[in-house]
């Protein structure tokens, strides 16, 4: 059991982490395209004179070009095999500005609390663990590591400044995209399906390295929502995810996560807290 909810905590307390650099295809038989998400320019004035699929690439790529955002993540990722195994909360922070970059992830559970931060400047990435985590705090180590872009990728499978943990495009948007809601408020709400074996590509590295699987996890199946305004500002991004990972001694477990990530700041000047910690150590 124990080893079971260490497995979870590892990776689920970093699922927020999106990427940033251009990755290498592992697999020969999926196009080098196909791996990159689709970002697009707005044609139009406003979203209700796009077509649905483009105002999703339009509101990717304004997120990813935002000089500044805030973002705050929370869920819960349930692990069962006959049985639930475990419950873990997840929450993340991230900070994006134009000199540094910032990622907090919390993840606890009545088992195991783990904490962890990630701070990018200068082409350095910075790794800060947690000391302590109780339910309503951390204390931080007062040192940090230092990755290569190597090895983050080795062990992450991507970086934490994109929009998304997923590839995106026309090819990996599986299903029709339902309009929840066309600009009543002035915000657009679009919800649909994702290739379960393509859109993770990167994420499955992730999960399969920190939970010591020796194989990449089955996505069996991936929901999106999103939600962005007048501006193609993202507002919200909330994911369910099944998936399959196997592991030494219980065999396969399945997944059910829930995340929903809120945004705010787009292009609004802010501030990372923690700056003046991380600088010393670059």
């Amino acid at each position: 059991m124990k080893k079971v909810i260490q497995f979870i905590t590892l990776f689920s307390f970093l699922l927020i982490l999106t990427g940033c650099f251009k990755k290498e295809s592992t697999t020969p038989n999926i196009k080098e395209e196909t791996l990159e998400t689709t970002y697009k320019q707005a044609t139009a004035r406003r979203p209700k004179a796009e077509k649905p699929i483009d105002n999703i690439f339009i509101a990717l790529n304004t997120l990813k070009n935002a000089t500044y955002y805030e973002s705050s993540s929370s869920g819960t990722i349930v692990a069962k095999k006959a049985i639930t195994l475990a419950n873990q909360t997840v929450k993340n922070r991230r900070i994006i500005t134009p000199e540094a970059n910032f990622n907090e992830s919390i993840s606890i559970s009545s088992f195991v609390k783990v904490a962890e931060q990630l701070y990018s400047s200068e082409d350095k990435i910075l790794k800060r663990n947690a000391k302590k985590v109780t339910e309503n705090n951390v204390t931080w180590e007062n040192d940090t590591s230092t990755l290569s872009k190597e090895s983050y990728l080795s062990q992450y499978g991507y970086f934490f400044t994109d929009p998304t943990r997923y590839v995106i495009n026309e090819d990996t948007i599986t299903s029709d995209i339902t309009v929840e809601n066309n600009g009543i408020g002035r915000k657009y709400t679009y919800k649909f399906n994702l290739d379960p074996e393509i859109a993770p590509y990167y994420y499955k590295i992730n999960i399969k390295n920190l939970s010591n699987s020796s194989s990449l996890p089955t996505f069996k199946s991936i929901e999106m929502t999103i939600t962005f305004d007048y501006k193609w500002r993202m507002t919200k991004i909330s994911t369910y995810e099944v998936y399959e990972i196997s592991i030494s001694a219980l065999g396969t477990v399945t997944c059910y996560a829930t995340i929903t990530e809120t945004f705010r700041n787009i292009n609004k000047p802010v501030e990372i807290p923690e700056k003046a910690f991380f600088s010393k150590h670059l």
